[in-house]
């Protein structure tokens, strides 16, 4: 050290002298070219300085054992700080954070390979449900919230994959350190990711829990159907998809409101310092994302469960009919004429929707299994109310007003489809209409059946199909029955 500390301060002196040198040179003092010797001598002894320095550094390191090192000492520690210097040091040498992330991440008993596996099936399921969306030459509104709910669980799911993943890595990492210092580092880096990542993750978990339970096709109404139904099975599926996505509104909106008052509080804590305040509130917020988490799992179990029930026991008529079908297992040996009854029921049964015909709202009436030129020989009848006041559930007897005003919508030998015109004031002003139909389902067979649709709004939508019903909501049941002929259309 004593050597490369002289022969810096004879380079330095040369480099005087030098500079002296040329000055006087150029005032002409001197006589020219006199500075190369003392160049020549500051490069020699330069070339001997720059493997000494070398040496002199690798030694003056202070982390390793072993003879010739040499370091500053810090005066005044105590065991416990000089004990903390010497992990800090250890630290630094080392340098591996990051092992055994990978097999922390991708552990079996962890959640973090769960979360991206649910992610990777949300991506898919989003992108299935928008090629689905974008077919459609029509959608409605259920079809777009069917898209929303699919967008919002697919960012969710994904961010919460994400802040899972780093949650591992860092905790992972802290362990790894040994130095107080840069555990309390990590741990408030681990409090900022939690904080940043944490609100959106639960926002949008809400968002699509909000947008399953809600619309037509969502747990809600399906548990409605499945109410109407009387099938226990469906309803208990239903009552199970319907409380998954409940749960899940009220646990990830709870979760978004501490997560962003744990993050407001770190951020504006003037009583310590920020590292320290991010360091607290990360333990708050691996808290409640352990219990969001936690509960949501038997959740997302429960909506699962749920859903498979009800798919399992929602059959359509044509299902029902095949499983007791001369093929199904569960034949019941019908005779063919009965089957043939039941078939034509089920694909033959007529049906009312509300939809744009022509950029005109109408109630559309279809009939699969019949054709205008058939209608004087099918004694197909009508009986119609019409909804007056919707707070006092006032009808009255509408079924001539509704023969009248039908129109054909077709050729005579399509299969009939008849429209009624809804006006604009009639659709924002919560009228309504129900329809009893009376029909031969098999040509020539003295069987008819009755058929009951009903709607409370008239506000046309995309081919809205209404909900055949059992019971009228009307009062009476006085309307007048009235055949329906080529004459009246």
């Amino acid at each position: 050290m004593a050597k490369l500390i002289d022969l810096r301060q004879q380079m330095t002196s040369l480099k005087n002298q030098i500079r002296q040198t040329l000055a006087n040179e150029r005032k002409g003092r001197a006589p020219k070219g006199g500075y190369k010797t003392l160049v020549s001598r500051r490069k020699a002894i330069q070339q001997t300085v720059a493997p000494l320095e070398g040496r002199v550094a690798q030694a003056m390191s202070p982390i390793g054992d072993g003879p010739g090192k040499a370091a500053f000492k810090i005066k005044g520690l105590n065991n416990a700080q000089v004990l903390e210097f010497e992990r800090m040091a250890d630290d630094y040498r080392l340098k591996r954070p990051s092992k055994g992330i990978s097999k922390a991440v991708f552990a079996s008993a962890g959640g973090d390979l769960f979360s991206s596996a649910a992610a990777v099936l949300q991506i898919i399921s989003f992108a299935t449900v928008y090629s689905e969306f974008s077919r459609k030459k029509e959608a409605d509104f259920s079809d777009k919230l069917s898209v929303a709910n699919a967008l919002f669980s697919m960012i969710g799911g994904t961010i919460a994959a994400a802040q899972g993943i780093a949650i591992t890595g860092l905790s992972v990492a802290i362990e790894n350190y040994a130095s107080a210092a840069a555990k309390i580092g990590l741990a408030a880096k681990l409090g900022k990711i939690t904080g940043v990542l944490g609100p959106f993750s639960y926002l949008f978990g809400a968002i699509a829990a909000g947008t399953g339970l809600y619309g037509e096709k969502g747990s809600a109404a399906r548990w409605t159907e499945a109410l109407r139904s009387g099938d226990g099975a469906k309803l208990a599926g239903a009552s199970m998809t319907l409380a998954g996505d409940s749960g899940q509104l009220v646990v990830n909106g709870w979760a978004t409101a501490r997560t962003v008052q744990y993050t407001v509080e770190a951020m504006t804590n003037v009583s310590q310092a920020r590292a320290l305040a991010w360091v607290t509130a990360g333990g708050k917020l691996l808290s409640v994302a352990a219990r969001a988490n936690l509960i949501g799992l038997v959740l997302t179990g429960l909506q699962l469960g749920g859903e498979w029930l009800y798919n399992r026991n929602n059959k359509t008529e044509l299902d029902k009919w095949l499983l007791k079908g001369p093929w199904g297992k569960q034949s019941t040996n019908r005779s063919l004429a009965e089957e043939r009854l039941m078939l034509a029921n089920i694909t033959a049964a007529p049906q009312i929707a509300l939809q744009q015909i022509n950029s005109k709202p109408m109630a559309v009436l279809s009939v699969p299994g019949m054709t205008a030129n058939d209608l004087e020989d099918v004694s197909f009848c009508l009986s119609a109310y019409w909804l007056t006041n919707h707070q006092r559930n006032d009808w009255e007897a509408w079924s001539e007003p509704l023969l009248y005003q039908l129109n054909l919508l077709g050729a005579p030998g399509e299969p009939l489809k008849l429209g009624l015109e809804i006006f604009q004031h009639e659709a924002n002003a919560q009228h309504g209409l129900a329809v009893v139909l009376r029909y031969h389902p098999v040509a020539g067979d003295k069987a008819f059946q009755e058929k009951r649709f009903e709607t409370t709004t008239l506000n046309a939508q995309n081919g809205k199909l209404l909900q055949s019903v059992s019971v009228l909501r009307t009062r009476t049941t006085d309307a007048p029955w009235l055949l329906v002929t080529s004459d009246s259309l």
